[in-house]
């Protein structure tokens, strides 16, 4: 193993933990995966090569295919083996996941179809060690497969045991009750001496997996799934389940989402403002709406000016805080610059004074106008106090540029595009008509 490679592996009763780093020391060990953790690990880990082996059923959800998938798409290698590995393995071998063991021979062959067949009831200490307390199908198979011979149990005997066994429930399948549903059919003597030695095929399985699995290579008929396998609802899920980890702590993002809607003053205009946001975006769709790259990289431009990103190595610790990879930021900036498009499409097709109504009415809609309204009033208390009004000469000589940057500096408001975007986006009728609102408040110093 290159000791540049990062790989995970999710274990639980499977294999003792110390075994598991005597062989592979350089691995990052997990709990039993659930729904959402392979997802999660895979943005925020980038591993080479994920091996699943344990994974839980009843405690959470259990491990989505399709976020198997996601893994593979990203040429992440992804083993199973031994118990929920080598469920979606033999499932999932054809986009090119990599199964190995007897488990799980047993579903890709088709012997087995039973998912609880690797079930079992466990316990898992304060000290993160895990303790196997009943005894899964999968054992019993091997157990009867591999003491047939030399006890003389027939085929029909065995899947007369088989079928006893899955009578008991997987979590109260304990070795005593094993014991008493064998002695009926095997006798006393016989049937202890196989409650006695079982095979434990989960464990040898997981060994074989973690001692070879740099020997093991995909299916030669599977084809390496692309992000365009996965549907609609897997982007949303993929948002919502994926753990993101905040200081040291590893969140939902559906829990952030869930925490604003619950303790910010804030929210509904959060909430109201984001689904415009994917409206507008939506609609741009629609319209068939496109962006060059110059309006991406100027939409970047702005973006990184309005957040103060300037310095060297400030976007890329905003993109790692907020939990982005720099390919999700620019689709993040590409869809803004299609709204902007869109925006500006408005812009042009409305006479000037229709952006007021627009301006003045969201305001309204957000009882914000009433405060603004005021302030303005004050203001022009004083110019007409001071004979100020819309017919001021304009200093030709100062630079638009020049003027609006001075402002800015006095107020401390922030524009991050060109003097063209503030006037078509702030609803002035033209580069004059802002020239003269500079002037009108310069009049008051």
């Amino acid at each position: 193993m290159s000791t540049t490679e990062k790989i995970i592996c999710y274990l639980g009763p499977s294999l003792p933990l110390y075994r598991a780093v005597e062989l592979c020391p350089n691995v990052i060990f997990r709990p039993p995966a659930r729904q959402g953790d392979i997802l999660s690990d895979t943005v925020e880990v980038q591993p080479d090569r994920i091996m699943l082996i344990d994974g839980e059923f009843l405690q959470s959800l259990s491990v989505w295919h399709k976020e198997i998938v996601f893994a593979l798409s990203k040429e992440v290698k992804v083993y199973g083996a031994a118990s929920m590995g080598a469920l979606r393995a033999a499932d999932l071998w054809r986009q090119g996941m990599i199964g190995t063991g007897l488990i799980y021979d047993y579903y890709r062959s088709g012997k087995t179809e039973d998912d609880s067949e690797v079930a079992l009831l466990y316990h898992c200490d304060p000290k993160g060690v895990y303790r196997s307390l009943t005894v899964p199908l999968v054992n019993v198979r091997s157990t009867l497969w591999r003491y047939s011979e030399m006890l003389a149990i027939s085929v029909d005997h065995q899947e007369m045991l088989l079928a006893a066994a899955r009578t008991i429930h997987f979590a109260v399948r304990t070795q005593d009750k094993l014991l008493k549903a064998w002695e009926v059919v095997l006798g006393q003597n016989i049937a202890a001496f196989l409650v006695n030695n079982l095979v434990d095929q989960k464990c040898l399985d997981a060994e074989q997996l973690l001692s070879n699995y740099q020997t093991l290579e995909k299916d030669s008929q599977s084809v390496q799934p692309t992000e365009k396998s996965l549907s609609k609802f897997f982007w949303a899920q993929y948002d919502r389940d994926r753990r993101v980890t905040i200081g040291s702590t590893r969140v939902e993002q559906a829990h952030i989402e869930g925490y604003i809607a619950l303790n910010s003053i804030d929210q509904h205009q959060l909430f109201w403002d984001s689904k415009n946001f994917h409206l507008a975006h939506m609609l741009a769709e629609m319209l068939g709406v496109q962006v060059s790259e110059q309006e991406v990289s100027e939409e970047q431009y702005r973006f990184i000016n309005r957040h103060g990103l300037t310095a060297q190595g400030q976007l890329e610790n905003w993109v790692r805080e907020n939990n982005l990879t720099l390919g999700e930021f620019l689709l993040l900036i590409i869809r803004m610059a299609t709204v902007r498009r869109l925006q500006h499409w408005l812009c042009s097709s409305l006479v000037p004074i229709e952006s007021t109504k627009l301006t003045l009415d969201y305001l309204k809609a957000h009882n914000s106008y009433t405060y603004w309204a005021r302030e303005c009033a004050e203001k022009e208390a004083k110019m007409q106090a001071k004979k100020v009004d819309d017919t001021l000469s304009i200093n030709a000589a100062k630079p638009m540029e020049l003027a609006l940057a001075e402002h800015c500096q006095k107020t401390g408001l922030t524009v991050d595009g060109s003097v063209e975007d503030f006037v078509t986006e702030g609803g002035f009728a033209s580069r004059y008509e802002l020239a003269v609102a500079l002037e009108r408040l310069r009049a008051l110093e």
